[in-house]
Parts: structure tokens; sequence; C-alpha cells
């Protein structure tokens, strides 16, 4: 039984930082308490370093009590600065994505393992053409029609053209923010050089919170550590725990267990990439790695994931017969929805993809935040067959199923925002 949890979690390519997410988590709980009879006590937000924030939560019946360390590790600088671009610019690098995915012959390896994912690339590149195409096509009418009906000079005539195309580029960047359009594009190709090893802006902040997990591994003051990335986050974990490993070898072997957890990663995605030999390299150290449990999650209806896919062996990293990771456990997500709210979202997919880290509706094997604060371990929840999770959850059911209230520690009370604002652009 887990009495002390420390979690370590990696956001997405999505620039809303500590604040929002503790938002969401706050969200998260309040719908977890309408479903289990359980006390929750979450503390406020602490901004740490320029790299790390974190906030506790209690969790408790009258027969078990957990107390759990939930650190954040802040991405939202180095995203946000590859974000805050003019649209000239967006358009330009969209592009260079675009040819990228082509001439490195990613999208055709993406085709072979994960046709849906490699369909949605190719929504967002036909969305580009137009975007682009739209654009240049109505400044060259402008320029066209200057020098044909009033004779205007070529000079004249080409800048009027050029200020024509630049406006339409702007007028139309909402269409191609339907689907997170230029935010998408933008975010592989610094993704890519993550992936690499090139310098990206995460190296600084990856560093910081590989030797934070190996210092709470040493402290020994959890049962259970939890490091766990979402989307572009479930990439980088990885890579976090395999520097974590350079700096002590026997992590996992000394202290509380050690679990990693990737929920909806990009993984595979980003490992077909033909640059991307870090990514490669850091995959096949955890796959070898016998004092780390990997857990994969996956579901068939993100259309962001590759179903059933082992994002180790899929993407060509042969680790050989040492290879023990990584598990993967795959959710139903119409088990997560109440019947009438799954009909209503399972086509925005943006929302299914975060529902990973989302409250349910209905109780469920996989709820994110008992995850983080259950007496059982991660490993046990992925065994939902098991007889220690069912006998758990019979136990809760002779609890009084009274609805207990949340009680934030010292939480602003806005902090509890809906869907829609908790989390403004989710990017991969």
């Amino acid at each position: 039984m887990v009495r002390r949890r420390h979690i370590f979690y990696i956001e997405g390519y999505d620039p809303q930082g500590p604040k929002g997410y503790h938002s969401l988590f706050v969200y998260a709980a309040k719908r977890f308490q309408k479903l289990w009879p359980i006390k929750l006590e979450i503390g406020a937000l602490e901004l740490d370093t320029p790299h790390l924030a974190h906030w506790n939560v209690e969790a408790a019946t009258d027969d078990w009590q957990v107390s759990t360390r939930y650190d954040f590790l802040r991405l939202e600088a180095p995203i946000a600065k590859t974000l805050a671009r003019p649209t000239w610019q967006l358009g330009l690098l969209s592009l260079k994505w675009a040819l990228q995915e082509w001439t490195s012959g990613r999208l055709i390896r993406i085709f072979r393992i994960g046709p849906r994912y490699a369909l949605l690339l190719m929504i967002l590149q036909t969305i580009l053409t137009w975007w682009i195409g739209l654009s240049l096509t109505g400044g060259a009418l402008v320029g066209v029609l200057l020098a044909k009906i009033i004779a205007a000079p070529l000079a004249a005539s080409i800048a009027a053209a050029l200020v024509a195309a630049a406006l339409l580029l702007f007028a139309l960047q909402p269409m191609v923010n339907i689907l997170y359009g230029p935010r998408v594009m933008v975010a592989w190709l610094n993704i890519w050089k993550f992936a690499a090893g090139e310098p990206s802006g995460f190296d600084a902040p990856l560093e910081a919170y590989a030797r934070a997990i190996v210092a709470a591994a040493r402290a020994n003051e959890a049962d259970e550590i939890v490091v766990m990335g979402h989307c572009f986050g479930g990439m980088i974990t990885p890579s976090v725990m395999a520097r974590a490993l350079e700096l002590d070898p026997d992590l996992g072997r000394h202290g509380p267990k050690v679990t990693m957890m990737t929920l909806g990663a990009v993984t595979a995605a980003c490992a077909l990439h033909p640059r991307a030999t870090r990514l490669r390299d850091d995959l096949k150290r955890i796959a070898i790695e016998p004092s780390i449990q990997w857990i994969d999650v996956q579901s068939r209806k993100d259309v962001m994931v590759f179903f059933d896919v082992d994002p180790v062996s899929a993407v060509g990293i042969d680790a050989g017969p040492q290879k023990c990771n990584p598990a993967i456990w795959k959710v139903r997500m119409r088990d997560l929805f109440a019947p009438g709210t799954y009909n209503k979202e399972r086509w925005n997919f943006y929302r299914i993809h975060f529902q990973y880290v989302m409250g349910n509706d209905v109780r469920a094997t996989y709820d994110y935040v008992m995850l983080c604060c259950s007496p059982l371990g991660a490993h046990e929840w992925m065994r939902d067959k098991s007889e220690t999770v069912q006998g758990f959850l019979r136990d809760l059911d002779r609890i009084d199923p009274t609805r207990p209230q949340l009680v934030p520690l010292n939480a602003d009370k806005d902090a509890v925002i809906p869907w829609d604002n908790a989390v403004k652009a989710p990017l991969t």
C-alpha cells in the first residue's frame, strides 16, 4: 500500500504552464469526487524555480490516507518562445515542416504503423496549402489588377501584391487555427531538434528535472515515484529517465519503486524521423532497464497516438533479449465518459486526447486522479483484472457514499474552470 507518492509530471507542447495545469487538476478532482467517497485536499501552486513547480494533494478515507507531492516541469517559457512569432514566420516555418515531412520520409513511415495519425498530418498539410496558396493567389491578383486597370508601375504593383498577400495570410490564419495548425507544425520542428540532440530550449529544464528525480529517490521519502508525461511530454519522458539513470545507474534499485508512464504519447511518431538519434538511444536505454517499469497508455479512439503499437520495436529499435519495457495499457475512452457526453465529444480530437489527465464521468479502472492519489501503485491499476484492485473498489463501496466536498488548501477560488478554458491550446 502506498502512503506517500511523488509524481513528476511533464506537460505537452502547451504554453499555459503550471497555473493552467494546477487548475486542470483541481477541475479533475471535482469530477473525481462526484464518483468516489474519498476526501481530497489540494494545496496551492508553488513556483519553486524557473524550471520546477509543485502542489500537494492529501487523499483519505476512514481506512487509509495518501500524501502526494505533484512536481510539474515548467516548459512554458521555451514553448512560448517558439510560438510567439509573427504570422508570416509561422507560415514559412509551417511550409518548412510540411516539406521535411515528405523529404525525410517520416510521413510514409508513419503510414505503415499509424495511418490515422498520418491522415491527421495530411489534413494539416492540406490546410497549410490552402492558407499559403490563397494568400499568394490573392496577392498576385491584386498586383495584376493594379497593373492592368490603372496601369500602375511594376514596382508599385509588386509592392501592392506583397502587402495584399501578407494581409490575406493574417486574415486567413483563423482557418488554419481550427486544428491548431501553425502551432503544431512549428512545434514539430522544435521537437525534432530535441529528438536529434540539437539545441531546443528544453535541455536545462530536463536536466533540472532529472536531478530532482534522483534526489527524490535518494531521499527515500516516498513509497512510489511516478514520472509521467502526456503527448509531447510523454515523448521526452524517456530522455528525462535516461538522464536520471546516467546520474544514478542504481535508480529504481534503492529507495522507492520508480514507474514511468507515457500517456497518449507521440513517441513513435517522433522516433520515426531519421534525425531522432538521441530519442531512439534513450528509448533503447529504458527498454532494457529492469529497475524502471514503463507503462505506455494508449487508446484506439485517440487519433493522436499509434494504438496497439510498441513505441520501441515498431520504430526499428532492436533492444535484444534484454527488452523488458514498455507494458502497454489499452484504455477504452468510451468507458470514461457518460454515454451522452461521449457521443458529444467523440469527434473532438483534442478533448479525447486530454482525457488521459482529466477526471472521468463514470467509475473506471483508468482514472487519472486515482493514479495520483490512491493507495494502489500504478502497476496495480494497469492490471485491472487483479483481485487487489477489485478488492480495493469493493472496500470503497462499503464506505459511506456521501459525496464529500473538495477542500482546496489556499487555492484560488477561480482555479476550477471548465475544459474549454482550462486547456486553451493543446498542441500535439
